[in-house]
C-alpha cells in the first residue's frame, strides 16, 4: 500500500535501520504474543527489524535478534496492557503507541494511544504506514 513511499522515506531520512528479520523470527514475535501481526508491520520488520527517524523509533527486533517489541509488550502486562496490543514506539510520554492486533481489517490493524494511568486508547492511524507518515509530518513542521 505505502511501501514504496515509506521505504524512501526510510531509506533518506532514517538516522539507523537495522538489518531485515527473517519469517521465522516474525512468526517467533506472533506466537510469543499470541497475535497476528499486520502486514504493514511484518514489512517493516522484514526490511529493517526496527528504525528510528526523527526522534521516532519504530521498535521491532534489535542487535542480535532482540525481540524489543515482546519484551516490551510484556514488560506493560503488570499495567493492563489490553490483549492484542503490541508495543511498537514508547515517546517517553504518558502513553505508549500500541498496535490493536484484535481489530485486524484486510491485514492491517489500527495504531492507538494507549495510557496505563488511566487504562485508555485514542485510535491514533489505520495502520502503521500512515501512523509514520502522519508522525513524519509533525515532526517536520
Amino acid at each position: 500500500m505505502y511501501e514504496k513511499e515509506l521505504k524512501e522515506l526510510i531509506e533518506n531520512n532514517s538516522v539507523y535501520k537495522l538489518k531485515g528479520a527473517s519469517e521465522i523470527t516474525i512468526r517467533e514475535i506472533e506466537e510469543k504474543l499470541n497475535v497476528s501481526l499486520p502486514d504493514s508491520y511484518k514489512w517493516i520488520l522484514s526490511e529493517y527489524g526496527s528504525v528510528c527517524f526523527y526522534g521516532i523509533d519504530i521498535d521491532g527486533i534489535g542487535l542480535n535478534n532482540t525481540l524489543i517489541s515482546v519484551d516490551k509488550t510484556i514488560g506493560w502486562k503488570e499495567y493492563s496492557i489490553p490483549e492484542g496490543y503490541v508495543v511498537v514506539y514508547e515517546p517517553g510520554a504518558d502513553w505508549i503507541y500500541c498496535l490493536d492486533t484484535f481489530k485486524m481489517y484486510n491485514g492491517e490493524c489500527p495504531v492507538v494511544a494507549w495510557y496505563p494511568g488511566n487504562n485508555y486508547s485514542d485510535r491514533e492511524a489505520d495502520n502503521l504506514y500512515e501512523f509514520i507518515i502522519d508522525r513524519l509530518d509533525l515532526q517536520k513542521d
